[in-house]
């Protein structure tokens, strides 16, 4: 009986992952080929492994942030994996691995996994829309906390493969983003796990090894930064003598208020100069209208002219860029180092007062810290419960220095991507070409870069109706804008085609070849149906939500008033720790948000959406104990 259930659940998760990769698929993905700090620095340095030139030349941008979405894009490339596709499957997985092992700790009627499923799947949140880290990150987190909660104090054999996903999802989640520190409430799992174990030297075994992999991986990517850059430092803006700088700069003090989010005034600014000959060397850029300063002014006004928290220590890493200090990591450390000293021994001779912060990237708490904290956590908590409109679009896609939207369309698979500010019309084609007098020429597409291959598509079909074995990829699927996109074949780039002379389908002559259109379709930016079904179901998962919510309270409620109702307590601890998960990241980004930038927002919020479904959705349906 209990192999028969297992296979209803498997059979219905298996086809509900197909329907939410689906929907992914033909989400309209916002591609900011202009965000070299976000989007295209992952972009590019994935360009870069494939390359074969690691992550690029060293700059200031190299090793701002952790590597793992950077090889991931790379991966997703080689395997020719659709990027919605692959990061959308790898969640499911990580899901059916969650629930498979609470169903094994707690039991209960499959169906309920199969509805659970359901909730954290098709979560419309949890769909990409643009090519960001944030979703891959919560399915590690997720193959993380499933696989050390699996460790047990058997054998190295008999966890071998649990160990082995818990270092390397672990390594891969440190190095994804940058503030790991909010899992730490996981560390009750081997805690209490050691407390209960009759065999605590297997168990004590097993997690040094989770720790050995994790660790040896770290040290490989480390080895490699060293041999290709000169330095072990795998995310640099950690290093301290760059915190050292941002840190002494805001522990300056000076008889003004300073704005909300300002961790560093001008004023702050000019008595720094005054003290350190290096630091002085920074102030053309720093004090100039630089793209920082208005991205600061952007989101918050009462900063215009000045730079607010998320945004400074940008600044100072590009002003220290416009110097030349950045050839090598040793000349930007010791440049931040002697910036470090000076203002140190001017603080400790009393020529300017510092105080330091707790934390430093962090400004002073702004006058009704509390107040103000407070309404961002319950902000927090109404994005979480889909209380807040929820945006199905990350705004307009936008080109760049270093390569095409097409480019990476093609690459990373992408069918449908939100327009340019600039586009207007725009179609999608897909076809085939074949030139029996040049079997060599194939089909690219104008840029101001020159002329761009398209990808070669799978033509199996072509190949046998032309008796030509050797095309078995001819076929192709291109957009484009009117007015603007030419194709051409070969090497001649002036017979070419332009996409208004393409109105309908069917053959068309290009460089003496058959370039055969069999789909032409006006393409708007935007799968109508899957925005529409991501629509209808955050509705649906809203209510939802908030229905097994009351009930978990209720249950709660009327506990101390019922006796007969007794608490499942594996289940109660399991939701304790997921709800800790999530208030603690909560937490820090509502920290975040009343001081640096804006942090409680539903992209740095993801983790959250699953933890607090599967949270409320035991409370409601498992927490009592079955007699």
């Amino acid at each position: 009986m209990k192999n028969v259930d297992q296979l209803k659940l498997s059979f219905f998760c298996v086809l509900l992952a197909i329907f939410s990769c689906y929907v992914s698929y033909y989400t309209p993905i916002s591609i900011f080929n202009s965000a070299s700090y976000d989007d295209a620095h992952f972009i590019s340095q994935s360009y870069y492994l494939l390359n074969g030139n690691w992550l690029g030349e060293y700059n200031n941008l190299t090793l701002i942030k952790g590597p793992v979405y950077s090889f991931f894009l790379a991966l997703t490339t080689i395997t020719h994996i659709p990027l919605q596709i692959f990061q959308q499957a790898l969640y499911c997985i990580s899901v059916f691995l969650l629930i498979l092992t609470v169903k094994k700790k707690v039991n209960g009627f499959w169906l309920y996994y199969v509805i659970l499923f359901a909730l954290l799947t098709l979560n419309p949140v949890m769909t990409a829309d643009r090519i960001i880290r944030d979703y891959l990150y919560t399915s590690l987190f997720i193959f993380f906390a499933t696989s050390l909660s699996k460790i047990n104090d058997t054998t190295v054999k008999k966890n071998l493969g649990w160990i082995f996903l818990c270092g390397t999802s672990l390594f891969m989640f440190w190095y994804t983003r940058e503030e790991g520190i909010w899992i730490a409430p996981l560390l009750l799992i081997p805690i209490f796990c050691f407390y209960k174990s009759k065999r605590k030297l297997s168990l004590f075994i097993n997690y040094m090894l989770v720790i050995f992999i994790f660790s040896l991986l770290s040290l490989s990517v480390s080895i490699v930064n060293k041999i290709t850059y000169g330095t072990y430092s795998i995310v640099d803006f950690k290093d301290k003598n760059f915190k050292g700088v941002i840190s002494k700069l805001s522990s300056i003090r000076v008889n003004e208020k300073k704005p909300d989010h300002v961790p560093v005034s001008e004023s702050q600014r000019e008595l720094a100069y005054s003290v350190s000959p290096q630091l002085s060397k920074l102030k053309e850029y720093l004090e100039s209208d630089n793209q920082w300063k208005s991205a600061s002014c952007n989101v918050y006004k009462d900063v215009c002219g000045d730079y607010a928290g998320g945004w400074f220590m940008w600044a100072v890493r590009s002003a220290t860029e416009s110097k030349g200090f950045y050839s090598s990591p040793d000349s930007a450390e010791g440049f931040y180092k002697k910036i470090n000293m000076e203002i140190s021994n001017a603080c400790d001779n009393g020529k300017i007062s510092c105080k330091p912060s707790i934390i430093s990237y962090l400004p002073p708490l702004p006058d009704n810290f509390i107040e103000k904290y407070t309404s961002a956590f319950i902000r927090g908590m109404r994005v979480i419960f889909l209380f807040d409109t929820m945006s199905f679009s990350s705004g307009f896609s936008t080109e760049s220095y270093f390569t095409t939207l097409q480019e990476v369309q093609e690459k990373l698979n992408i069918i449908e991507r939100t327009p340019t500010k600039n586009e207007t019309e725009r179609f999608l084609i897909s076809g085939w070409y074949i030139n029996t007098y040049n079997p060599d020429a194939w089909v690219c597409m104008k840029t101001t870069k020159g002329c761009l291959s398209l990808t070669r598509k799978n033509s199996k079909d072509v190949a046998n109706h032309f008796f030509m074995p050797e095309k078995t990829e001819s076929r192709f699927v291109a957009s484009g804008e009117i007015g603007s996109t030419e194709f051409c074949a070969g090497n001649n780039l002036k017979d070419c085609l332009s996409l208004e002379k393409i109105v309908n389908e069917g053959p068309y002559t290009l460089n003496n070849g058959i370039f055969y259109i069999d789909k032409v379709e006006k393409y708007d930016n935007k799968n109508t149906l899957s925005l529409e079904i991501r629509s209808a179901i955050s509705q649906v998962i809203k209510y939802v939500n908030l229905i097994l919510l009351f009930a978990t309270l209720t249950l709660f409620i009327i506990k101390p008033f019922v006796k007969k109702l007794e608490f499942n307590v594996d289940v109660l601890s399991i939701m304790v720790i997921a709800t800790m998960l999530c208030l603690f990241r909560l937490a820090i980004l509502a920290l975040i948000d009343v001081t640096s930038f804006p942090g409680v927002e539903q992209i740095y919020l993801l983790p959250c959406y699953p933890i607090i479904t599967f949270v409320i959705f035991l409370g409601s349906v498992f927490i009592l104990k079955r007699k």
